[in-house]
C-alpha cells in the first residue's frame, strides 16, 4: 500500500508538471502613470504627447503579421465618443494603412466598404462594449481583409480610445497579445 500511494504521488507530480503551461516572456510599458504589459514580439512604435488638447498622448504597439494597435489617451473634457473615433478612422483608413502596412502609395483604389457591428472585450477587468469594422484594402491588385476593433474606457481625467486592426489571417494569432495588454492596462488617475 505504501509503494502504491508513492507511485501515485509521483504520476501526480509528473502529470501535475507536464500539464503546467509555461509563462510567455513579456515585457512591460510604465510610463507618465500608464502601465501595460506586451509580449516581446510586438513593439512600441510611437509614443509621444499630439497636438490637440492637453493632455494627450498616443502610444502606438506594431505586432506580428501586420497588426497594431494604438492607445489613445485624451482629458475627459474632449467631447468625442466612441462612434466619432471610430468613423474618423473609417474616412482616412485606406491612405493610412495603405502607407503603414504595404508601403504603397496613396493613389490606388480606394477601400471597399465594410461592415460595422457591436463588439464586446475584457478591458481592466471590465465587460467594455465597443465597435467593429470589417473591410478590405485594395494592395497589388488582391482585396486584403482586415478587421478593426474600437473601445473608450474612462479613467480619473483622461478617455482613452483603443483601436486593434489585424488582417484577417493573422487576427486569431493576435488575440492573446492583444488580451495581454487589455488585462493589464492601468491609468493613475491621481494626476
Amino acid at each position: 500500500m505504501k509503494g502504491t500511494k508513492w507511485f501515485l504521488s509521483m504520476v501526480l507530480c509528473a502529470v501535475t508538471a507536464a500539464c503546467s503551461i509555461p509563462q510567455r516572456p513579456v515585457n512591460v510599458y510604465d510610463k507618465d502613470g500608464v502601465r501595460f504589459d506586451y509580449h516581446p514580439d510586438w513593439k512600441i512604435t510611437e509614443d509621444q504627447p499630439f497636438s490637440g488638447a492637453s493632455p494627450s498622448r498616443i502610444i502606438m504597439i506594431d505586432g506580428p503579421n501586420y497588426a497594431l494597435l494604438t492607445i489613445h489617451l485624451v482629458p475627459n473634457t474632449v467631447p468625442t465618443t466612441l462612434e466619432e473615433f471610430a468613423n474618423t478612422f473609417a474616412n482616412k483608413r485606406a491612405d493610412g494603412i495603405k502607407k503603414r502596412f504595404f508601403g504603397v502609395e496613396t493613389n490606388l483604389a480606394p477601400l471597399v466598404e465594410g461592415t460595422s457591428e457591436n463588439t464586446t472585450a475584457l478591458i481592466s477587468g471590465e465587460k467594455n462594449v465597443g465597435n467593429r469594422q470589417r473591410f478590405t484594402v485594395p494592395v497589388h491588385g488582391k482585396l486584403v481583409p482586415c478587421t478593426a476593433e474600437f473601445f473608450m474606457l474612462r479613467r480619473g481625467r483622461y478617455k482613452v480610445f483603443l483601436l486593434a486592426l489585424a488582417i484577417n489571417e493573422s487576427i486569431e494569432s493576435s488575440r492573446a497579445a492583444l488580451q495581454k495588454i487589455y488585462d493589464t492596462l492601468t491609468l493613475e488617475t491621481h494626476q
